[in-house]
């Protein structure tokens, strides 16, 4: 199964039921997709990103993109 960003995790949680074209917004089959929600109603996850609001969606995706720009950076500079 495909490795989903927490930024698309969030968008799969809030807009699932609204965006049928999540094969090419995120990149995920139907099944992929059930299989995405199963897990993420599982842990928990599931009503926690559906319940965001945008502010709390959009400072949780900066959040992510500083993290992975700073761990690209970090794997470039090793020695």
């Amino acid at each position: 199964m495909k490795e989903l960003s927490v930024e698309n995790q969030i968008y799969l949680c809030k807009y699932h039921d609204v965006d049928k074209s999540l094969y090419t917004t995120i990149g995920l089959k139907d099944v992929e997709i059930k299989e995405t929600l199963k897990k993420l109603k599982e842990n928990g996850l599931y009503e926690q990103y559906r319940n965001l609001d945008e502010y709390e969606y959009e400072k949780i995706i900066k959040k992510e993109k500083k993290k992975n720009k700073y761990e690209k950076n970090s794997r470039q500079i090793q020695f």
